[in-house]
């Protein structure tokens, strides 16, 4: 087990500054967190203890305490107090259609994926509807658990029209990236997908993949992937661990809003996707590759 934290000499607060007592206090445990004194799992100094070193009222800290909690710099466990909250990791979707495991091993992560399920299943309704499928109604469902640092980050499924990818159910998705063999096997030229993001609450078994709680809401993402033509080849949903993920979406300039411009809200211009009525889609990004 990790040490507590210790609070440093130099660690003290202004008393002739018009900044807030609990924001200064704020600002500098995440100094010290961001500097690597304080690691990752290591328990906070008790409230106490920085109440009696600083001078100040314990609902000045437990302020101070509650906003690093809601920037995700530290976590509250009942009964035994405060710890540094391991670091998010970024995930960033605009102009980038590099497989999981291809981007975060090129962030210097150590990836590993469980293969939880590779059949051919007939599509919902629904399903059906997004891969526009007429004849064939066979799909194949792809259900992973990614992992990074032997720790589970975010469960996916995907579904492909079975017809269009003969032998994929023959791949090992345990280390290869299914885009790249998308690309590489069957030459798909992939142009663009619509990714859309929203929180959701996981049933038992997925929370239980993911060292969730059922009362712990997850970022759920569902993705549709297009090929040259606009014809879609791909359906996703995904779950993220809120705790350890931050996306990052780059925004660029694509018309000038002048007197004349006139864009639609519910079109790829705006970035604004109006969601259908039987869908949950909360907030939408196009990535453009």
């Amino acid at each position: 087990m990790n040490q507590i934290a210790e609070i440093s000499c130099d660690f003290k607060l202004d008393d002739e500054s018009r900044i807030p007592y609990y924001y200064q206090l704020k600002n500098q445990i995440i100094e010290i967190i961001e500097s690597g004194k304080w690691q990752p799992g290591q328990m906070l100094p008790y409230e106490n203890q920085i109440c009696e070193q600083l001078k100040i009222s314990r609902i000045v800290v437990r302020q101070a305490f509650q906003e690093l909690k809601n920037e995700g710099y530290i976590i509250s466990r009942k009964g035994k107090g405060s710890f540094v909250a391991k670091p998010k990791i970024y995930e960033n979707w605009m102009q980038n259609f590099m497989g999981f495991n291809e981007n975060m091993t090129k962030l210097g992560f150590k990836v590993s994926n469980n293969v939880l399920c590779l059949e051919k299943i007939n599509a919902s309704q629904k399903i059906a509807e997004i891969l526009q499928l007429k004849n064939s109604k066979e799909v194949v469902m792809l259900k992973r658990l990614h992992n990074i640092n032997d720790e589970p980050f975010y469960l996916s499924t995907n579904y492909m029209p079975y017809a269009m990818f003969p032998g994929i159910l023959n791949e090992d998705f345990t280390k290869n990236s299914l885009y790249k063999i998308l690309e590489t096997k069957y030459e798909v030229d992939i142009t663009h997908s619509r990714r859309y993001i929203g929180l959701e609450y996981l049933n038992t078994e997925d929370a239980r993949l993911l060292n969730l709680k059922k009362s712990e809401p997850v970022f759920q993402v569902e993705s549709v992937s297009y090929r040259k033509g606009e014809i879609p080849f791909e359906y996703f949903v995904s779950f993220h661990i809120a705790g350890r993920s931050r996306f990052v979406v780059e925004l660029i300039k694509t018309e000038s809003f002048g007197k004349d411009s006139k864009i639609s809200l519910d079109s790829i211009s705006s970035g604004v996707f109006i969601k259908p009525p039987e869908m949950k889609y909360r907030a939408g990004i196009k990535n453009n590759f």
